[in-house]
């Protein structure tokens, strides 16, 4: 009878710190509703804006409260099997604190750069990439590990006091579940809602108001019958958009077998990726060596990455096909057609990443062909490990033990990745002495965060310099093609739609990035129409290797001097992907779910997916793969 009396209480009393915790999540996540302004345009009609607010209020109530419930499903059964009243407090106060702290750095990662905490972040985080993601300053570390302090602090505060409480005044238990009861109907209106607008064209700005909420997709389509589910969020009207895993079809990469002229002298390559440098950012002030050397090389003005981050962006320059190949590449161990041939002819092979190698994993994509890769540099911030690949591609070049051998080198910088870290002293001023991005908003003055990543490029500039300075004085400059180039942009809130960094959409601010091109005995000239990542493999392919002129059997590019370009671009990201054209951009989310906006990123009020295009962007990324 006892035991039966301990589990009632430990129940009543977890009811009551549920609830606690879903106002405390509510609280937390009204920093959401930021993502959200549009609702108040004059776009929508009265009636319109009351169906969009009801939505959104019950959306927001439901799917926070079933958020914080997930604990519960550790926690219920734990007290009906095990009812200590010590470990189900632990366990309690601890899992309530880790979901309340997911949430908030939730809400700051989404406002930032429109991405929620999900599986392929926290793998990518798990594996090391943090810092590179987001260089945490002493001061973010410093307030993350105090917030955690405060949350726990708080949550021990309010079970203790709950406790006493419930002892004392059971009857509350009965208000507990009429309040549970109006969470379940606010979460089940809201689905509903999505479901039955499915032929609907409200069904768009539904599915986009909900897109702020956590795990929102991922739960209705889990827990919606399939056949309606996700027809609800990718709207009849798109449904073909959705995309059967692919990951375990055989690659049919190339489609052919490559031929190319092994009697040709063979120059050197070396190519220079710069982290995180966008297209302006290539000038006098900024980086005045490197636009020096620019001066007699090939300028492509308007050239884009194939994706809005590192490892899509890498990933686009090397295999010259769309990021969305990545996960068959990495399982089916199969490396870029490039490095291949560069390896079968005989290159003597140098890779040095600034940043760890293996998050994301190139090790087991890019450059898994390449023995003895090594993948971690020795020194600990961004401009130590920036200047350490320096003086090993300065060692290398000296101490290389045959001089006739061609080779390869591909040098990765880090510091304008990571520009919180350092980059305080420079020529641009004033800067700020730590990044909280904590506070950042699409009000705050962004000038002394943009000359600190200004300060880490033109330290990298002077580290890039340092390189072509030793292939001049080593007198390979004569037969080296040197090629530098960015994986991607960087965004300060260029376009004030509150997006900072990259990774967050697919604007010419984290898409676009400088692409120099320095040829042996060509004359300098500056190109000016649309270029991008996937048509570097191509022209090194052919006017350095010697192979055939027919790329499409390895690339979606072409060369780089072919003025006849694609009418769209397939630019990839972490999670989604998206279709740029030359006046309006179309992001594909995972669930299928399609967002049209304007080049600038601005909204495209009633505007339909351009099915023609659509429809060769899913050939692409079908056409490497035995279907």
């Amino acid at each position: 009878m006892l035991l039966d009396v301990q589990r009632r209480s430990l129940l009543r009393w977890y009811s009551g710190f549920f609830l606690g915790n879903v106002f405390l999540i509510w609280l937390i996540g009204l920093e959401y509703l930021q993502a959200t302004p549009w609702i108040t345009t004059t776009y929508f009609t009265l009636r319109a804006k009351i169906l969009l607010t009801t939505f959104l209020g019950l959306s927001y109530v439901g799917q926070l409260a079933l958020v914080a419930f997930i604990p519960a499903l550790i926690i219920v059964p734990l007290i009906l099997l095990w009812p200590s009243r010590f470990l189900v407090f632990t366990i309690g106060i601890l899992s309530a604190s880790f979901f309340a702290l997911w949430i908030s750095i939730d809400t700051i990662l989404y406002n930032l750069y429109r991405f929620h905490i999900n599986g392929v972040m926290l793998r990518l985080t798990l594996n090391g990439l943090a810092e590179n993601m987001f260089g945490l300053s002493l001061t973010e570390m410093f307030l993350v590990g105090l917030f955690m302090m405060l949350l726990l602090g708080l949550e021990l505060f309010y079970a203790s006091i709950l406790w006493r409480y419930i002892k004392k005044n059971l009857f509350i238990f009965t208000y507990f579940k009429w309040i549970f009861l109006f969470l379940c109907f606010s979460l089940y209106i809201s689905y509903s809602m999505i479901f039955y607008s499915a032929n609907y064209r409200m069904n768009r700005f539904l599915i986009d108001c909900a897109r702020f909420l956590p795990l929102y997709y991922e739960v209705i389509g889990a827990f919606l019958p399939e056949r309606h589910g996700f027809i609800a969020i990718s709207r009849v009207n798109e449904k073909a958009v959705n995309q059967p895993p692919k990951a375990q079809l055989p690659l049919n990469y190339p489609l052919k077998n490559v031929v190319c002229n092994t009697k040709t002298k063979k120059q050197n390559i070396v190519i220079i990726a710069i982290d995180a440098w966008r297209f302006d950012m290539l000038n006098k002030a900024v980086t005045p060596k490197i636009t020096t050397f620019s001066d007699n090389a090939w300028v492509f003005k308007e050239h884009s990455s194939g994706g809005n981050s590192t490892g899509p962006g890498i990933f686009s320059l090397f295999y010259a096909i769309p990021a969305t190949y990545w996960t068959a590449m990495e399982e089916q161990k199969k490396g870029p057609l490039f490095i291949d041939t560069l390896l079968k002819e005989n290159y003597e092979m140098q890779i040095l990443g600034s940043a760890d190698l293996s998050a994301p994993p190139f090790d087991r994509t890019v450059f898994q062909a390449i023995p003895h890769l090594e993948k971690k540099q020795s020194a600990i911030t961004p401009n130590e490990r920036d200047h350490e690949i320096t003086e090993k591609f300065k060692n290398f070049v000296k101490t290389r033990s045959s001089k006739s051998q061609p080779f390869f080198s591909f040098l990765f910088y880090d510091s304008a990745h990571s520009f919180c870290i350092g980059n305080e002293k420079g020529p641009f001023q004033p800067v700020t002495k730590e990044c909280v991005r904590f506070s950042l908003s699409n009000k705050k003055d962004i000038l002394t965060y943009f000359n600190r990543y200004k300060n880490a490029l033109h330290y990298i500039d002077g580290e890039v310099s340092e390189v072509i300075q030793t292939l001049k004085e080593n007198h390979l400059l004569e037969n080296t093609v040197v090629l530098i180039t960015g994986d991607h942009g960087e965004e300060f809130d260029d376009n004030h739609l509150g997006y900072w960094g990259h990774a967050g959409n697919f604007t010419r601010y984290q898409v676009q990035t400088p692409l120099v091109l320095y040829f042996p005995k060509e004359k300098p000239k500056t190109f000016t129409y649309r270029t991008s990542h996937f048509d570097v493999v191509p022209t090194l392919m052919t006017r350095v290797l010697g192979c055939e002129k027919d790329v499409s059997s390895y690339s979606v590019g072409t060369n780089l001097l072919d003025e006849q370009r694609r009418p769209y671009l397939i630019i990839g990201s972490y999670i989604d992907f998206g279709i740029v054209e030359p006046e309006r951009i179309t992001t594909i989310f995972p669930t299928g779910y399609v967002a049209i906006e304007k080049k600038d990123g601005q909204d495209v009020s009633g505007a339909e997916v351009n099915y023609l295009v659509l429809e060769k962007v899913l050939k692409e990324m079908r056409r490497f793969y035995q279907v």
